[in-house]
């Protein structure tokens, strides 16, 4: 009896320390809600979990789950059919993906344009079920002017693949826009919409948006976009769109994002009466760095179905407008004007120095005569250094190849060398791109190389060096920017604005030279204090951060052969050695005998 009295006592303290156990566990790891890395959502498919019957439900899901990250990426997986409804996307890292094409289109489509009112629409201008149910009022639905699927600033890193958004406003009237109650304001049009009425003529056109991306890093494989005015606006930077169809007639893309069109199909819509010219891009400045739209190897084409104008390739929406057309295709000739361009707002496009245009031929590969152009033309060669990335901030768009592989958002580092650095490793994953090496500096170089700077002061000891062409804008990144390892025994020369004021601290172990480096921006030529340091063959050194000041440039830097000392003897009081490639072999000797 006591045996088992005693068997009983150690199962219960063992029983007890297993509760404290488990307990513990739950304090200190709580149970909750998991996910997996990523998160798989489906609408339209029916028998599948996490299935949803609209593209909003999906996307309201997606923002419980919360995706911070690539890894933690929500994939709406969307079936062939016609989803009519307006979808607002405010969370990140989210996909839209039609996953079978061949069995048809996913069409994301709505019906609100600009001088309408409805009862669905709320103050602000965009959709509300309640009020759709209700009826009790109408309002204008003229947030981002009407756009079927909104992008909203906190929906970063968006992606779309083989899906279809479409504005339904000027291409035909739906059953559920009439019973929406749709209401002239006689603002803008003063026509009633009713069945029947041909909404695809001149007289029925207004604004009305099937996309807008208010929304940094987002990118679109094989997708389409269809209305006539303002299909599609561009609001965050940077953007990507591959293999995708724009189609529209007036401003089809606008906005003022840096965004590059990479073998679009750019579609003119046309009109079924009162056919005239329209603008493929309206365009402004907006935010920081702006490089504004590249069009590159995309084509012009015409709506079959409708009567179309020979039109222009954009107008200014503001006076420093960019848009460049690399390499386009037009279906023929009576695709685009001579002039090329078009005034707005009193704007001549004559006078907007970022209308660019190089290598635009007919579809049987004649060259187009650009001699009458309205814009500037630029020459091969500079066309030919235009790089994709340097639109995106440094980013590599997941479709840049033409398929979906995953992106984390940010470029591996890049690696540069010369003669006399083996390897510049630059770490600055933001402003990377725009690094490079230059060898012979001379003055009249470029600075920067995201800056239209110019070195007009260059001191001896740098003329004919290897140029470390910096970002200015790396100046925002606060971590170590670049690794430099030397092929050879070289002096690393540093040019600190002037103006910065607090050195950073990794510029300790450097000697000022005493030199200045000129360096000519728009408002004049600042002076640059040059720092050195010598590295010896095979070392490293890390150039760092200038300290995040950004009322200043950054800084720029050079690399150039160590100066050797002179040689001398008890006969020869100097010797200076010129030749940089073997002068480490020369010596001077006091004694010379045989089988020296």
């Amino acid at each position: 009896m006591q045996h088992r009295t005693l068997s009983l006592s150690q199962r219960m303290v063992s029983v007890i320390s297993a509760l404290a156990l488990v307990l513990t566990v739950l304090v200190v790891f709580p149970v909750g809600t998991a996910y997996a890395a990523t998160t798989d959502l489906y609408v339209g498919y029916s028998g599948k979990s996490n299935s949803y019957s609209t593209v909003q439900a999906a996307v309201d899901k997606a923002a419980s789950i919360n995706p911070t990250s690539e890894s933690q990426r929500v994939t709406i997986h969307i079936a062939p059919g016609t989803y009519r409804q307006q979808v607002v996307v405010q969370t990140p890292y989210i996909k839209f993906v039609n996953d079978e094409p061949s069995k048809g289109d996913v069409l994301l489509t709505w019906y609100y344009g600009i001088g309408y009112k409805y009862y669905s629409a709320n103050s602000k201008g965009y959709y509300d079920s309640s009020l759709a149910k209700s009826k009790s009022g109408k309002n204008v639905a003229n947030y981002r002017w009407g756009a079927t699927v909104q992008l909203w600033p906190k929906a970063t890193y968006f992606q779309a693949e083989n899906i279809v958004f479409e504005n339904s406003f000027n291409r035909y009237i739906t059953s559920e826009e009439i019973a929406d109650g749709v209401e002239c304001t006689n603002e803008t049009l003063t026509v009633a919409r009713k069945s029947g009425v041909d909404v695809q003529s001149k007289s029925y056109t207004e604004r009305a948006a099937a996309f807008s991306a208010d929304a940094a890093y987002c990118e679109f494989l094989n997708c389409k976009f269809y209305s006539s005015q303002d299909t599609l606006y561009t609001g965050g930077s940077p953007q990507y769109y591959k293999h995708c169809l724009i189609e529209g007639q007036t401003d089809y893309i606008f906005g003022g994002s840096n965004a590059v069109f990479d073998q679009c199909e750019l579609r003119w819509k046309g009109y079924s009466s009162g056919s005239t010219g329209g603008y493929i891009t309206a365009a402004r400045e907006q935010g920081d760095s702006y490089t504004g739209y590249l069009f590159s190897d995309c084509k012009v084409t015409a709506n079959p179905d409708l009567t179309v104008t020979a039109g222009y390739l954009g107008r200014p929406w503001a006076q420093t407008a960019k848009v460049m057309f690399i390499n386009t295709t037009l279906q023929n000739s009576s695709m685009i004007n001579a002039a090329g361009w078009y005034s707005m707002s009193g704007v001549q496009p004559e006078t907007v120095d970022g209308f660019k245009e190089n290598g635009t031929k007919l579809a049987n590969g004649t060259a187009v005569d650009l001699s009458k152009r309205k814009g500037h033309i630029i020459s091969d060669s500079d066309a030919a250094n235009i790089k994709l990335k340097n639109y995106m901030n440094n980013w590599t768009p997941a479709f840049i190849n033409g398929s979906a592989s995953s992106s984390s958002g940010t470029t591996t580092p890049a690696v540069l060398s010369t003669s006399l650095i083996s390897s510049l490793s630059v770490k600055d994953s933001t402003y990377g791109s725009y690094w490079s090496l230059a060898e012979n500096t001379a003055v009249g170089a470029k600075a920067f190389g995201d800056r239209d700077f110019t070195i007009t002061t260059l001191p001896d000891i740098l003329a004919g060096a290897d140029h470390i062409v910096t970002a200015c804008d790396s100046k925002k990144t606060d971590a170590d920017l670049a690794v430099l390892t030397a092929a050879k025994d070289i002096t690393v020369y540093v040019a600190m604005d002037q103006r910065n004021v607090t050195l950073p601290a990794w510029l300790g172990s450097f000697t000022k030279t005493g030199y200045i480096l000129g360096v000519t921006d728009g408002e004049g030529e600042k002076p640059f204090d040059i720092y050195s340091i010598d590295i010896k063959s095979g070392s490293s050194l890390t150039l760092g951060t200038n300290g995040m000041i950004g009322s200043v440039m950054g800084y720029t830097a050079f690399a150039a052969p160590t100066p050797r000392e002179d040689l001398k003897s008890t006969l020869i009081s100097k010797l200076t050695v010129k030749d940089e490639t073997y002068g480490e072999y020369w010596s001077l000797d006091s004694y010379t005998y045989v089988g020296a």
